[in-house]
């Protein structure tokens, strides 16, 4: 079990107005009160960019001394070279500045550094050249804010610079025409965290503004979303904004290579989130820049043809499989090295140095320890001369940029954000440095929230979680860093089974179950090496949406676990629903028909309720009384239907409605095939198909694709609402072979019948 303290949730008063109008679970209403959106203005433009009024393109500072000078090389057709960086922000924002400034009938070249050749940053030797083609202006991205050297020598040579950046401010800067930097603005204005593809992104808004260009910047907005989150931009105000018009435009963009990308990384385009932006596409595109040379994915970016997409996207799968196992390789050495001195796990920071690292990897290894051990994590690779460079990660909590920063008198050069930075150093001073940053450190903290602490959003019971209260928690999305994913806590679970799971093992899928007796499964990433609680327990976790061939479904990953200790007082009140168990009467159908005759709504799937007039879930309405005659397939359906009918009391029966074996589901859904065939052209409504089996409509659509897959029905058209199907046998062969999905499905199924079969009456009454 870990030693991190986990931080009970803070106790908010909600304002009745705000939580009306916000809507939906009133967790959604705390954490917006929680994470200082206070009022109902601030609260509506944090979930809805359309709400949301961002700065202007001109706030940014220096933009307008740069539009100037851009608007002159126009007019005088110099020839104008961008110089970027090889991580995905650096790509992102040198593709689109170049993209802009073709599309305006600029003549643009571009430069990307290689990071074992040149490192970061602009250098005189890849200057000299670029200046001899006869480019007349350079425009940096991502980097150059402390470039004084090489700016001083385009100068000498009559070529001017004009530097877009967002890294902190040096003491010296270069003597530029133009210093576009977020950093010169007052820490509360919105715009200030932008990394450097939101900077790339304001100027050439206002440079297409000022000459007023038939062309939308918009569009490269889906450029934006993969800079912000790769960088690990704090995602807070106008970066919040991007990110989210990013997203849209991420999720319907034509560049071949973004589309391509997404194919091969296994990600469907229409439902793409940040979070597979983070873990699928950005690590593909920074493979490149550390393992090869990243300057040809500026043409894979703004839009390659096919062929040359899929030859390029298949060499980033193959890099990105080098940097896993590169990874692998220097974070067991790393391993290695804490357990054989376990005195470099004790100070408030990792700081390790091996000269046979992989400059490139080391900036993700010292992510993977910071993640694993709460603190931040220094990697550092010895190149040459004595001098070492190296990368660092942190953690929320702690700006490892100003705690590096503070170390500038033995350090040989610097720069970053508060959660990624580089560093060089003497070799000789590493030793001196570990001891220096671990005291900062130490000093940034005090007082604060411990960097390993759990800060806990909400208690919510495993067993609550359905797609429609996933989709209402990810009003709150995108996630990351200034807006962290809310982390839940379910009480009293305990491990009935785990198997390990991906390429190497190392993840664990786990099975537990709930006090009630439902079985639930979570994703514990990069948890086979990791101890198992024993007996009941306490967990933490995330709780997201997945998508497996367009059918979206909740994920639960596993955080962390505790001894289980009782919850003294719910989060939310009990609502004040008036609940009646009929579970165990004797003779339920005449108490059935008393109720029938009473006026009560009757809810029946998949089985005769008797004489009685009843509705399933795609006709019930508002009613004051509700009875359940049979076991809904899951808490989504049942959450949903008491939401619809709104009752003041429940009557719970809920018997087994039949169709829970493969077999009887599979013979119920060709019933249902035959007759859509031979009376409605072959249309088959999904939802109504899933009352009548009494099943969720992914059930249904396992069993139809199953079909399809044997041969016993085509799909000729496919929909959100439902199939066109064709080519139908009469019956199902029973020696049809098992499916997995469609088992699983049904088990599911069995499972939350058996609770609901056992669960208190109360428990109907925290639904709501």
């Amino acid at each position: 079990m870990p030693r991190t303290r986990w931080i009970e949730p803070r106790e908010s008063r909600i304002p009745p107005e705000f939580r009306a109008v916000i809507g939906g679970h009133p967790i959604v209403a705390e954490t917006l009160i929680a994470r200082g959106q206070d009022t109902i203005e601030k609260g509506l433009g944090f979930i809805d960019p359309d709400r949301y009024r961002p700065a202007p393109s001109s706030d940014m500072p220096g933009v307008e001394a740069a539009v100037e000078r851009l608007t002159q090389a126009r007019r005088r057709q110099e020839k104008v070279c961008v110089w970027g960086d090889f991580d995905v922000d650096g790509q992102t924002s040198t593709a689109l500045l170049v993209g802009c400034l073709r599309a305006l009938d600029y003549t643009v070249s571009y430069h990307i550094p290689h990071r074992e050749r040149e490192s970061h940053g602009l250098n005189v030797n890849h200057l000299e050249p670029i200046i001899d083609e006869g480019v007349s202006l350079i425009v940096t991205c991502d980097t150059g804010i402390g470039a004084v050297e090489p700016a001083a020598y385009a100068r000498s040579r009559g070529v001017d610079i004009i530097v877009t950046d967002h890294h902190d401010l040096p003491d010296r800067m270069p003597e530029a025409i133009a210093l576009v930097n977020p950093k010169f603005l007052p820490e509360e204005h919105s715009l200030r965290e932008l990394p450097g593809v939101g900077v790339a992104y304001h100027t050439a808004r206002r440079l297409v503004q000022e000459l007023d260009a038939d062309l939308n910047p918009e569009t490269y907005l889906d450029l934006v979303a993969l800079g912000i989150v790769s960088d690990l931009a704090i995602q807070v105000k106008d970066v919040r904004y991007l990110l989210q018009l990013g997203l849209r435009q991420l999720r319907k963009t034509r560049r071949s290579g973004l589309r391509t990308l997404m194919t091969v990384a296994g990600v469907e385009q229409s439902f793409i989130s940040e979070e597979q932006i983070g873990f699928l596409l950005g690590p593909r595109m920074n493979a490149l820049g550390r393992l090869s040379d990243a300057q040809p994915s500026v043409e894979f970016l703004l839009g390659a043809d096919e062929d040359q997409a899929v030859s390029f996207a298949r060499k980033l799968e193959s890099l990105n499989a080098e940097r896993k196992q590169l990874s692998d390789a220097v974070y067991a050495s790393a391993r290695h090295k804490l357990a054989r001195d376990p005195g470099l796990m004790k100070g408030a920071a990792i700081v390790l140095a091996d000269p046979q690292w992989p400059l490139g990897i080391v900036g993700l290894v010292a992510g993977r320890l910071a993640n694993e051990f709460q603190k931040p994590a220094f990697l550092l690779a010895e190149i040459e001369g004595g001098v070492s460079r190296g990368s660092a990660r942190s953690v929320p909590g702690i700006d490892i940029s100003k705690a590096i920063s503070a170390q500038a008198e033995i350090l040989e050069g610097f720069g970053g954000h508060p959660m990624a930075a580089g560093l060089s150093i003497r070799t000789e001073f590493i030793d001196d440095f570990r001891q220096r940053v671990d005291l900062t450190i130490s000093q940034i903290a005090d007082g604060t929230a411990g960097a390993g602490d759990l800060m806990i959003d909400a208690y919510l019971p495993i067993d609550s979680i359905d797609l429609g209260l996933i989709d209402d928690l990810e009003r709150l999305a995108p996630f990351g860093p200034g807006n962290p994913a809310l982390l839940f806590v379910a009480k009293g679970l305990e491990v009935i089974d785990a198997r390990p799971i991906g390429k190497t093992d190392e993840h664990l899928l786990v099975r537990v179950e709930t006090a009630g007796g439902l079985e639930k499964e979570l994703v514990w990433w990069n948890g086979n090496d990791r101890e198992m609680p024993e007996g009941r327990f306490d967990l933490a976790f995330h709780a997201r949406s997945s998508s497996y061939k367009g059918i979206r479904q909740v994920q639960l990953e596993w955080v962390a676990a505790k001894a289980h200790s009782p919850l003294e007082t719910d989060l939310h009140e009990t609502s004040a629903l008036i609940v009646t168990d009929c579970r165990f009467l004797s003779n339920p159908s005449e108490a059935l028909k008393a109720l029938d005759k009473a006026g009560t709504l009757i809810w029946a799937e998949g089985t005769r309720s008797g004489p009685i007039t009843s509705s399933t879930r795609v006709d019930l309405q508002s009613a004051r009384e509700l009875a359940i005659w049979t076991a809904p397939p899951d808490i989504g359906i049942l959450r949903s239907a008491l939401r619809t009918v709104k009752p003041e009391r429940v009557h719970i029966f809920s018997l087994d409605p039949g169709y829970g074996s493969l077999k009887s589901f599979l013979a119920g859904l060709a019933g249902m095939v035959k007759f859509a065939l031979n009376n409605s052209r072959g249309e088959i409504s999904l939802s109504a198909a899933a009352a009548g089996l009494a099943q969720t409509e992914r059930a249904v659509i396992y069993g139809i694709e199953y079909l399809a897959n044997h041969g016993v029905v085509s799909v000729l058209e496919r929909s959100d609402e439902g199939f066109v199907l064709g080519e139908a046998h009469d019956r199902v062969s029973a020696n049809l072979p098992p499916d997995p999905r469609l088992e699983r499905s049904l088990k599911e199924t069995a499972a939350f019948r058996a609770f609901l079969r056992k669960v208190e009456p109360d428990w109907y009454r925290r639904l709501d």
